[in-house]
């Protein structure tokens, strides 16, 4: 990181906020407001390296170019851009390898300030993440040649990436936990356009499946209903000695977006899930 800004930034940071830059994973336990200082100091980071990245990726863009011109003119006078371009490769090569997913500041932390004001103030927080590509190898469920039909050949990759999960106390007692599993379907295409040309295409699908898990203290809450479906949520529940157990699944379709993310509405509209057939202990008669 030879520019001063990022390089400055990244200093201040502590060392556990440089493992989760250069690892892209933490498994870790703080209160929400610890997490959000913490992430949030990584994510001003971040911006900063961004805008730097982006300036370097066009000033060796721009270097290269001006190179190219000079080698039709005067090949010596192609020195000095290609000098300058090479400079530039590098510093966006050295930015790059600590760049953070956009996730972290789009999804986790909108998702902390929210569960910052249904927790305790030092309740505890375990958060486990890894931001990397959901496409490693060691992600892979298959890889299978399908039959090619109109096409010269069609092969499909299937990952599954489980790249989120915490677990908590909120404020009314009950306890959460949460994974969120990326289903990534990979197809690449090969075949012959009217042309005679041979495309390779690729088309990729994820569903970004949320399960949660929430403990309802039978002293403060009454459910109502069976492990049914609620909305579009796969519900079941297991009553114990103090808690209801309730288990939620939802799947959503999120494009072809590989970058592990996820909407927090769809979390939050989870969550809530557990108390639409609840009712607080003494109002049994009123049913959500």
């Amino acid at each position: 990181m030879s520019n001063p800004a990022p390089a400055k930034k990244y200093s201040q940071l502590s060392d556990e906020q440089k493992a989760i830059v250069t690892s892209k994973r933490a498994d870790a336990r703080h209160t929400p407001s610890e997490w959000i200082t913490m992430l949030g100091e990584i994510a001003a980071f971040d911006r900063v390296g961004d805008r730097d990245r982006s300036r370097a990726g066009w000033g060796c863009g721009t270097s290269i170019i001006l190179s190219i011109i000079c080698l039709a003119v005067f090949w010596k006078a192609a020195i000095v851009p290609i000098v300058i371009a090479i400079i530039f490769a590098i510093r966006y090569a050295n930015l790059k390898k600590v760049d953070v997913p956009n996730s972290l500041r789009e999804s986790l932390l909108p998702l902390l300030a929210l569960l910052r004001e249904d927790m305790d103030a030092g309740a505890m927080l375990r958060l486990t993440f890894d931001l990397r590509d959901g496409t490693r190898k060691e992600n892979m469920l298959a890889e299978e040649s399908l039959p090619p039909r109109r096409y010269i050949s069609l092969k499909e990759l299937r990952y599954s990436n489980a790249w989120f999960s915490g677990e908590g106390a909120l404020a009314d007692g009950s306890s959460v936990a949460w994974e969120i599993t990326d289903l990534i379907r990979i197809r690449e295409v090969t075949k012959r356009s009217s042309s005679g040309k041979i495309k390779m295409k690729k088309k990729n699908r994820v569903r970004r499946v949320i399960d949660m898990r929430v403990g309802l203290r039978q002293d403060e809450y009454v459910w109502h209903g069976g492990g049914d479906a609620i909305d579009s949520l796969k519900v079941s529940t297991k009553s114990g000695d103090k808690r209801t157990v309730v288990k939620l699944r939802r799947v959503v379709e999120d494009g072809s977006t590989l970058h592990p993310r996820f909407d927090v509405r769809y979390f939050i509209d989870t969550l809530a899930g557990a108390y639409r057939r609840a009712s607080l202990a003494g109002e049994e008669g009123r049913k959500p």
